[in-house]
C-alpha cells in the first residue's frame, strides 16, 4: 500500500516554469519528460540543467524525483540531501527526501526529515500524512492513527488525513471514529473515487455496528488508550442504546431483513442519533457536522442526504427511493441547499479525538 499511496498521492509533482535563466531550457524539457512518464529520459534532462546550475534547488528537485520515479532511491536521496545544503525548504523537498530515505530502508531518517519539516511549515498536514504512511507499512496502525490526527489538528481543511484514519479505524475496536472521519471527508472531497470507497466503508461500517448491537467483533487493530474520551463514550453509549432499544427496527433489518432499504434504516439512526446527542451533548460539544445535521433535519432534507452520502452502496435503494412520492424534488432541493450550504471546516472550528481527551 505504502508505495502506490506515495507515488499517487503525495509526489505527483507541480508543473514548474523555469524561466530563461541558465539550464532552464534543459530543466523544461525534464519536466516535459516527466509528464510523459519518461523518467530515465528525465533524469538525463535536469541532470544536464543541474550541470549548469549546481545550486538551482529547483533543478535539482527535479533530477531527485527522475530518480524516485525510477525507484532509484539511493540516488533520489543523495539529490534530495544536496537540496537541504543547497537551502532548499519547500514542502515537498522535505517530503521527496523523507519518502525517499523510507523506501531506502531508513526508517528513522525519514521521519526526522519530515519533523523537520515541520518546523518550517508548522501547518503542512501532509507533512504528518506521510508520516502516517510510513508507519502504516511497518504495521505500526497506532503511531499511524497518530500521525493523521496530528494532521487533522495541524491543516484540519485537508482531506488526505481523514481518509487513511477513516481506513484504519474502520478495521479498529473504534469504528464509530471512522463514522465522524469519513463523513468529514466526504463533505471535502465530492466525486472522486475516494469517496466512493468511503461512502462504501461507511455503510459497512453502519451495517455491522447494526449487526453486532452497536458493538465491534474481532477487529484487525486493537488501540489502547490511556485517556479518557466523553466526546467518544458518549457516541458509543448513544448508539449501542439506540440499536439496543430498536432491535426489531435496527439489529433485525441488518441480520435477516435483506430486502429493507438500508439506507433509510441508517438514516434512522443517524437521525435518532443526532436528536439523542443534541439533547445531551449539544452545549458541550458544539460541532459544524452535528449542526449541519440539524438544518438538514429542520429543513426536511436529512433522509436525501443519507442517500447522497450512499448513493454507491445503496444505489438500487436509492433509485426505488427517487420514485415514491415528491422524492426526486426534494432530493434536488437537498442538492441545490448543500451547494451553498458546505461543511466548513477550519481551524477555528474542527473536529478530531484528541481534541475531547480527558487530561
Amino acid at each position: 500500500m505504502k508505495k502506490v499511496l506515495t507515488c499517487i498521492l503525495l509526489l505527483m509533482g507541480v508543473t514548474i516554469s523555469y524561466g530563461q535563466g541558465p539550464g532552464s531550457q534543459s530543466a523544461n524539457r525534464g519536466e516535459q519528460l516527466m509528464d510523459q512518464m519518461q523518467y530515465s529520459a528525465a533524469a538525463q534532462a535536469y541532470q544536464q540543467a543541474v550541470d549548469v546550475a549546481p545550486r538551482n534547488a529547483q533543478y535539482r528537485y527535479g533530477l531527485a524525483l527522475a530518480h524516485y520515479r525510477q525507484k532509484n532511491y539511493r540516488l533520489a536521496v543523495q539529490h534530495g540531501e544536496e537540496i537541504m545544503r543547497l537551502g532548499g525548504y519547500e514542502p515537498d523537498y522535505y517530503r521527496l527526501l523523507g519518502n525517499s530515505y523510507d523506501l531506502n530502508g531508513n526508517y528513522e531518517k525519514a521521519i526526522e526529515t519530515l519533523r523537520k519539516g515541520l518546523k518550517v511549515h508548522q501547518y503542512n498536514g501532509d507533512l504528518y500524512f506521510d508520516m502516517g504512511i510510513i508507519a502504516m507499512e511497518r504495521s505500526k496502525m497506532q503511531e499511524a492513527i497518530t500521525f493523521f490526527e496530528a494532521g487533522i489538528k495541524t491543516q484540519p481543511p485537508n482531506a488526505n488525513n481523514y481518509f487513511l484514519a477513516t481506513k484504519l479505524y474502520a478495521k479498529s475496536n473504534e469504528p464509530i471514529w471512522a463514522l465522524i472521519y469519513g463523513e468529514i471527508f466526504m463533505n471535502m472531497e465530492r466525486g472522486t473515487e475516494r469517496f466512493d470507497e468511503i461512502s462504501q466503508l461507511l455503510y459497512d461500517t453502519y451495517a455491522q455496528l447494526l449487526e453486532n448491537r452497536g458493538g465491534v467483533s474481532r477487529p484487525e487493530i486493537f488501540l489502547q488508550r490511556s485517556k479518557h474520551n466523553p466526546f467518544y463514550e458518549g457516541h458509543k453509549r448513544i448508539l449501542q442504546s439506540l440499536i439496543e432499544r430498536n432491535r426489531d427496527v435496527y439489529y433485525r433489518s441488518a441480520a435477516s431483513d435483506k430486502g429493507r432499504d438500508m439506507v433509510l434504516v441508517i438514516s434512522n439512526l443517524r437521525k435518532n442519533f443526532i436528536d439523542n446527542w443534541l439533547s445531551e451533548f449539544g452545549q458541550t460539544y458544539a460541532t459544524s457536522l452535528y449542526h449541519m445535521h440539524q438544518k438538514m433535519k429542520d429543513n426536511g432534507y436529512f433522509d436525501a442526504y443519507n442517500y447522497w452520502m450512499f448513493n454507491k452502496p445503496g444505489q438500487a435503494y436509492f433509485s426505488e427511493w427517487l420514485k415514491m412520492g415528491n422524492n426526486s424534488q426534494q432530493y434536488q432541493q437537498f442538492i441545490n441547499w448543500y451547494l451553498t450550504n458546505p461543511l466548513r471546516v477550519g481551524f477555528n472550528d474542527y473536529l478530531v479525538r484528541t481534541k475531547y481527551e480527558s487530561q
